[in-house]
């Protein structure tokens, strides 16, 4: 999990037509959806505590961005113990006092979702903390947080870590422009599309492009055809952000099986189809049923290259999370004990934001 970089990279999705297992989609006998159990009844109540455990747990992760992704999966939990859970992460920091051992993308991680939730009971505490922040990166997650809930008057700070020497303090500030939903920082942001660094540039167009902006709305659109796959996977990620009407075309493509890059290792083919999968589970289209089937076709394949990749079998658990209806969470449950905690943390992501939704 990176800055934000790789904190998305996690959240990425899945695909249908190109889980194509041994090369031919068409062959496989898609699953029967699982049933809906009562999201309020005993068993999907078990299985939310059950979810919740595993990212307490996991909150105590040696791995800073293990706990990092928890920090994302409590956003829609409506429980006090997400909100301990987020001021536990907006405290942490090096024991050792070493800023290289900082664990600062857990506290940026936290803050983010605080402001996403408009956390006000955390408010005092991130305006405390927000003096003597260490981190670039975290200040800028402050300045987000603390104007979600209502306090403006650190936004001359995102202004000046635009120019920041530090390419993720740059990209982290045109993520969170974009974020804000204020159209007036187009014309900021405009300014510094020539950016040297290939993330910025990006994160400045995905901003102008959440903002309304045509052209990067286009630009965005226009990578998910591109050659480079990685183009292909930061297009379809943030297509699952943008407007239906715009968005849903792109996701589609994102689901063939792709003719631009036949050469391209299978793991990482997969990686677009889930990404695109789950863009469209965001937005309620879940082509007739069968992306949630293949996903599960995916998640029992006896595949080596898929049981050797923990980050796929993660995406694809995020993407059933948003695929699949409340109450069908019955193939993620498993996934609560997987032997990798990534996997563990996006299943009971997967879970918590499943039922969470309204029925």
């Amino acid at each position: 999990m990176r800055t934000y970089r790789g904190i998305a990279a996690l959240l990425a999705t899945w695909t249908l037509a190109a889980l194509a297992l041994g090369g031919c989609a068409t062959e496989q006998k898609l699953p029967e959806a699982p049933p809906i159990i009562d999201p309020r009844g005993a068993q999907s109540m078990g299985d939310m505590e059950k979810a919740i455990s595993v990212l307490q747990e996991a909150s105590h992760h040696a791995n800073a961005g293990v706990r990092a992704n928890v920090m994302e999966a409590v956003q829609p939990l409506k429980d006090e113990r997400a909100v301990a859970v987020l001021e536990a992460g907006i405290r942490e920091h090096s024991t050792s006092g070493d800023v290289t051992t900082d664990p600062w993308v857990v506290r940026f991680a936290a803050v983010m979702t605080a402001g996403k939730r408009m956390e006000t009971s955390l408010r005092p505490l991130i305006q405390q903390l927000f003096p003597d922040e260490i981190n670039d990166n975290v200040r800028v997650a402050m300045v987000y947080a603390l104007k979600r809930m209502g306090d403006d008057s650190h936004m001359n700070l995102l202004m000046r870590s635009l120019s920041s020497t530090n390419p993720d303090v740059r990209a982290n500030t045109a993520m969170v422009l974009g974020l804000l939903g204020d159209p007036s920082a187009i014309a900021v942001l405009r300014q510094d599309r020539g950016d040297p660094d290939w993330r910025v540039k990006f994160e400045i167009k995905a901003a102008m492009a959440r903002l309304g902006d045509d052209e990067a709305v286009h630009a965005i659109v226009a990578m998910a055809l591109s050659s480079v796959v990685e183009e292909q996977w930061n297009s379809l990620q943030l297509c699952g952000d943008l407007p239906q009407e715009i968005a849903t075309s792109t996701l589609k493509i994102g689901l063939r099986p792709n003719w631009k890059l036949e050469d391209t290792p299978y793991a990482q083919n997969l990686r677009r189809n889930l990404i695109a999968a789950r863009g469209l589970g965001k937005k309620g289209i879940n082509e007739e049923g069968k992306s949630g089937r293949w996903v599960m076709i995916f998640l029992n394949a006896d595949d080596p290259t898929l049981r050797d990749e923990p980050a796929l079998r993660a995406l694809a658990a995020l993407a059933l999370g948003d695929i699949l209806k409340p109450g069908q969470q019955a193939p993620l449950v498993p996934l609560l004990n997987d032997q990798n905690p990534q996997v563990r943390v996006a299943a009971a992501a997967a879970i918590v934001n499943m039922l969470s939704k309204p029925r």
